[in-house]
């Protein structure tokens, strides 16, 4: 099969919300307690996430479907640092050079515009904070820390974060999200859970 995934999706033969089988570069990454706000070093290695083709503002996008492993964050540098944090697990650890130009952790704007069909909030209560939201108290579900989205795997029995405070307390799963770049080719599959597409990647260097 002689198209590339742009022209594929264009007529129609993948569709928005079909599997991709992606695979990163196998990489790793250890995030310090000075990255973290954590007591310890953690350490991250690629995982089989899965992966869900959309389009956000233009770009061919891959969305995990589901998080990392755990990663904590805690008090002030967690809320400071944690962003960055995230990005450095996305980019060492589900990278590839011949179908990536970036990857980052999902974010606000792409959640609320295209993730609400991968992430749910589904039955859970929400709580809200002014310059991070996430949910209080114990609980599963999906908040933002400083704009990118995070799955939350554990929280202790006070809020993640408080209005008046500049601390997180949680331990967080991040969504990759994985920037294709152009002119990569369909090769076989059929976009299913089972049976996800296949795809022929360019020589381009990573942007």
């Amino acid at each position: 099969m002689s198209i590339t995934l742009e022209e594929a999706l264009r007529q129609g033969i993948v569709k928005i919300g079909d599997y991709v089988d992606y695979r990163p570069k196998l990489g790793r990454c250890v995030l310090t307690g000075e990255q973290t706000g954590w007591k310890e070093d953690q350490k991250f290695e690629t995982e089989e996430l899965g992966w869900r083709l959309d389009k956000f503002q233009g770009d061919l996008v891959l969305i995990a479907s589901k998080p990392t492993s755990a990663l904590w964050l805690q008090g002030g540098t967690g809320y400071k640092e944690g962003l960055l944090a995230m990005d450095t697990l996305c980019r060492s650890a589900y990278s590839n050079p011949h179908f990536s130009k970036k990857v980052i952790p999902m974010t606000e704007e792409m959640q609320k515009e295209i993730g609400r069909k991968y992430v749910t909030r589904e039955s859970y209560w929400l709580g809200s904070a002014a310059v991070v939201t996430c949910y209080d108290y114990a609980c599963w579900g999906f908040g933002y820390v400083d704009g990118s989205v995070v799955d939350v795997v554990y929280a202790n029995s006070r809020p993640l974060v408080s209005p008046y405070s500049d601390e997180l307390n949680g331990c967080y799963g991040v969504r990759p999200a994985v920037y294709l770049k152009s002119k990569i080719q369909l090769k076989e599959g059929s976009g299913t859970k089972s049976d996800p597409w296949k795809l022929i990647g360019t020589e381009e260097k990573v942007d």
